[in-house]
Parts: C-alpha cells; sequence; structure tokens
C-alpha cells in the first residue's frame, strides 16, 4: 500500500476518534419558529412536552446571523424544526436571503400553503416542499393531525404541484408520511393519492414514538407488506422511500453520521447533533449566535458528543433511535 495514503488513513482515523470533522455539514436545519397550529399525536411537542416560556419565533437579525457564519460546504438548507415554519411573519424574506446561496427546504404541515404562500415562496426560490400527511382518509388523517383539514391540505397540495409543473419546472414537492401500527396499512392508499395529485416522491418515515421493543415487534409485517407496496408504487410512478422500517433489535450499524453530516440550530441560537432529538433539552453543543460555526462544529461538546457515539457507551438520547438500528 501506498505509503502516503497509510499514513493519511491514519491521521484521519485518529482525528475521527478525537470527535473532528474535517468537512463543513451537508445539511443544516434551522428552526424557523417553535409555534404550531396543529397537535399532531406524535410529535415531539406533544410526546415530551414543549416548555411554553421558550416558544418563539426566530429573528430576522439571527437569522441573518445564521446565515452569514454558515460556511460554503453546506448543500441545503432546510427551514423546518418543531414547529409550523409558515407562521413566522418573516419566512418567504428568510427564503429569499437563503436561496442566494444554498438549496432550501421547508417540511409543513400544508394548512397555510395557499395559493399564494406557494407562489411566494417558489419565487423567493425555495427548491422542494416537502408536506407532512399521514393517511389518504379524512378521518383517520384529522385523528393523526389534530386540528387540521384533510381537504384543505389536499388541495393545497394539489395548487402548489399544478404551479410546480406549469411554471417552476426546477422545484419539487414530496409528501412525507410518518407511520407506526395505526397507519400502516394506509400507505398504498397514500401511493394513489401522491399519483391523482401528480406527486413523484412519498417518503415513508416511522415514527420514533414507539419504542425500541415495540417497533421490534412489528418487523415481520414491516417486511411481508413492504415489497408489495414498493412494487405498488413503481406501478403508479410514484418513488417510494423508506426510513426506520428495518429496525434491527438488538443489533446496530457500526455508526449513526448524522452528527458527521448535519447540524440542528434551534430558535434561539443553540445547536443540536441531529433533527431526530431536536427537543433533547439537556443537549446542548454551544450556540451559532455567540460563537463562530467553526466553535460549534468542531467544539468540546461536540466533539464529546460524536466521541461517546463512537463508542461503547452510547449518548442517553441515542440508544433506542432508529438511526442505529435501522
Amino acid at each position: 500500500m501506498n505509503p502516503i495514503r497509510s499514513l493519511g488513513r491514519l491521521v484521519f482515523a485518529k482525528i475521527r476518534q478525537a470527535g473532528f470533522r474535517l468537512s463543513d455539514p451537508a445539511v443544516v436545519d434551522i428552526e424557523i419558529t417553535t409555534r404550531c397550529n396543529l397537535a399532531c399525536c406524535m410529535c415531539p411537542r406533544e410526546t415530551v412536552g414543549t416548555n411554553k416560556s421558550l416558544v418563539q419565533d426566530m429573528s430576522m437579525d439571527a437569522f441573518k446571523v445564521i446565515l452569514r457564519k454558515l460556511p460554503r460546504g453546506v448543500k441545503t438548507l432546510s427551514l423546518t424544526g418543531v414547529g409550523e415554519s409558515l407562521l413566522n411573519k418573516n419566512f418567504v424574506e428568510f427564503v429569499a436571503l437563503a436561496s442566494r446561496r444554498f438549496f432550501v427546504r421547508v417540511v409543513t404541515n400544508g394548512m397555510l400553503m395557499s395559493g399564494a404562500m406557494s407562489r411566494a415562496l417558489l419565487n423567493a426560490g425555495l427548491s422542494e416542499i416537502v408536506v407532512s400527511i399521514d393517511s389518504p382518509f379524512q378521518d383517520e388523517y384529522e385523528e393523526i393531525r389534530r386540528g387540521a383539514r384533510f381537504g384543505t391540505v389536499v388541495e393545497n397540495i394539489k395548487v402548489a404541484q399544478a404551479m410546480i409543473d406549469s411554471t417552476f419546472r426546477s422545484k419539487t414537492l414530496v409528501i412525507n408520511m410518518t407511520v407506526w401500527e395505526k397507519n400502516f396499512q394506509s400507505i398504498p392508499g397514500m401511493i394513489d393519492l401522491c399519483r391523482g395529485l401528480n406527486v413523484k416522491r412519498l417518503n415513508v418515515i416511522a415514527s420514533h414514538t414507539n419504542s425500541q421493543k415495540k417497533r421490534a415487534s412489528l418487523i415481520p409485517e414491516y417486511r411481508a407488506r413492504m415489497n408489495q407496496f414498493m412494487k405498488h408504487a413503481e406501478a403508479q410512478g410514484v418513488l417510494l422511500t423508506v426510513s426506520g422500517m428495518d429496525y434491527r433489535d438488538p443489533v446496530q450499524r457500526d455508526l449513526c453520521v448524522m452528527p458527521w453530516n448535519m447540524l440542528y440550530i434551534r430558535c434561539d441560537g443553540s445547536a443540536r447533533p441531529c433533527c431526530i432529538h431536536e427537543t433533547a433539552e439537556d443537549v446542548s453543543l454551544g450556540n451559532i449566535l455567540s460563537q463562530s460555526f467553526f466553535a460549534v462544529w468542531n467544539g468540546k461538546e461536540m466533539r464529546n458528543f460524536r466521541k461517546a457515539l463512537a463508542s461503547e457507551h452510547k449518548p442517553p438520547i441515542c440508544r433506542c433511535c432508529d438511526q442505529l438500528y435501522s
């Protein structure tokens, strides 16, 4: 083996063991607001609680500071968090500012995504709209997404997709479906709904609110049906992607790579290691508003978190996470 290459690998291994990340994160999530217009039954806001004193919108000044500090290596900026981003009155302007440098996406529940809002966001430079809708059936959907109106969301998707098809062809609209045993059998209907709305991609995501043991017990049914669902999606011209379904217990993957590839920034500027445990109040890895990006990305707190994740003694919030077992 080339001695220079061998030395390089050794140096890289030592850097990784120390918790450093030489390159910039590929994805940065920015929490635009902690407010929400719904009370979804599987949302972290409902399952772990939200400190009402911390409910807030990100200010324009804070957003501009964060944008200035983000390095060039960031590929995707996701303006998404525990709240509904469209509730922030400055959201369209946030998109306009961010889209000058980044591929920008938003995950929304779709209730506020009127035709006028969709056009404003697409004109501002939004690259991808991701709408969360967890059932093709009104009663089931409205039971899950408490406070939402199925007809309103479907109509908003239809209008936005029509705009993309006719005018904004470089943009994309994706539907996210969070699933657990309650709505798993509704996946074929969601595929059909996507087909009817001309939406080309459906992301099926396992709920993080189920216990590790419970998710593991669902594997046989998930595996038995998923191949059928994949074939149905292909026949309908819908790209079906699946995350967190192949849950192996107790066998785990070598490593979750999220803290090496992404950064989650909350409304107050505090950093979290990923987008899955964004509400974890006991995990703070610095603050991007008061520190440099590098001081957060490769600071002591982040390095220690990565080292723990790469060891046999995982951080408590990671021990039952899908990313280690899916």
